[in-house]
């Protein structure tokens, strides 16, 4: 009987060390929030001096209370990555115009650049990033020479189009304006106007993203935002992800 015992006791200690080693060999995923300060720092490093371009809201950082989630679902691993309290966008100086910095986590922001033509606006870029298992997407499309209306020029049922791609892929914009209301921020009533839009990815990405944005009529300050994507990605094998999430601006007056 005592053989027997300790037989049990070796093989469960045997067993729990195998567990043990496999742990420390299985790819871990970690997503830490991403820092107001270091926006804030990002910013001021080559931005504090730059002019207000007519038209584009004020540079500097905006606060946006923030809730959803990311998931990425393989044939061996799955992950889920939560957005919780607050996150950032950054409004700061380009060649021609403005880019414009969403970040929620520390491995996951996104990033497009606008510039003012005669006619309206020009998108120049758009891009993602994201971060799996320790495996690093981040895709940037150049855009073609499409142009948008400029949010004092929007009206409800305008409609345009954003193309962009390069050669991992491409991504295409439809939007429409689907309503004139007024947001509350505070104590303050904001002009704005919703737009819907979805964008169809192709490419290492592939599936779509419905998008509903309120923004400030003055000037295309971006209000409110919810999210909702679902696309099959080239990463770690092929995976299928998902993400969702809504922001609320906490003030329309930048960090800077």
């Amino acid at each position: 009987m005592r053989r027997h015992w300790r037989l049990m006791v070796a093989v469960a200690v045997l067993l729990a060390a195998g567990t043990a080693y496999a742990w420390t060999k299985w790819p871990h995923d970690t997503a830490a929030p991403a820092s107001i300060g270091e926006a804030l720092s990002s910013y001021r490093s080559h931005a504090d001096r730059a002019q207000h371009h007519s038209g584009f809201p004020r540079f500097g950082v905006y606060l946006y209370s923030t809730r959803g989630s990311e998931t990425l679902e393989t044939a061996v691993l799955g992950s889920t990555h939560r957005y919780r309290g607050r996150s950032t966008i950054t409004i700061e100086p380009s060649a021609c115009g403005v880019r414009e910095r969403w970040q929620v986590l520390t491995t996951r922001w996104t990033e497009s650049s606008t510039c003012q033509v005669r006619n309206g606006l020009r998108a120049v870029s758009v891009g993602e990033h994201h971060e799996f298992f320790g495996s690093v997407s981040t895709l940037s499309y150049p855009c073609h020479d499409l142009h948008e209306p400029r949010p004092q020029s929007y009206r409800v049922g305008l409609h345009w189009t954003i193309a962009c791609g390069s050669s991992v892929g491409s991504v295409r914009i439809g939007s429409s304006v689907v309503a004139s209301q007024a947001i509350d921020i505070g104590r303050e009533r904001v002009p704005a106007f919703k737009v819907r839009s979805r964008a169809v990815f192709e490419g290492e990405v592939s599936g779509d993203s419905i998008v509903n944005d309120w923004k400030r009529r003055a000037d295309g300050l971006l209000l409110r935002r919810t999210v909702d994507t679902r696309a099959n990605v080239d990463v770690i094998g092929g995976g299928n992800y998902d993400e969702n999430y809504a922001l609320a601006i906490v003030s329309t007056a930048p960090h800077t």
